[in-house]
C-alpha cells in the first residue's frame, strides 16, 4: 500500500456545518480513519464517505473541491455534468486542479 500524508488546513474565518470526504476505496477510507485518531489535534471533523462521487447529492454543498489530477476526460466531463445539474449558477464556490467542462 502506498503511504501518503494527511494534511488539513482550515481557515477559522470559515466557518462549516460539516465536512465530507468522498473516496472510492474502502482501503484508503481506512487508512484516513486510522491516521486521524493518531493526530493529537485535528483542526475540523471530516465524515469520510466509502462512495462513488458521481453518486453524491452535492446540493447543499458551499464548498466543493474535488483532487482530480489523475482523473481521465471522461470523469472529469461526468463530474462537470453532475455538478451542473444539481448546483444553481453563484451559490457555490467550486475548485479542481484540472477542468471539469461544466
Amino acid at each position: 500500500m502506498r503511504k501518503w500524508r494527511i494534511n488539513i488546513t482550515h481557515d477559522n474565518s470559515n466557518k462549516f456545518k460539516k465536512c465530507v470526504g468522498i473516496e472510492l476505496s474502502q482501503e484508503r477510507i481506512d487508512d484516513f480513519v486510522r491516521k486521524t485518531k493518531q493526530m493529537k489535534k485535528c483542526p475540523i471533523s471530516i465524515q469520510p464517505l466509502c462512495k462513488d462521487a458521481l453518486q453524491h447529492n452535492y446540493n447543499d454543498a458551499s464548498v466543493i473541491y474535488i483532487s482530480n489530477l489523475c482523473f481521465p476526460d471522461h470523469l472529469n466531463r461526468s463530474i462537470g455534468k453532475l455538478l451542473d445539474k444539481q448546483l444553481e449558477e453563484g451559490k457555490k464556490l467550486l475548485y479542481f486542479p484540472v477542468k471539469i467542462f461544466i
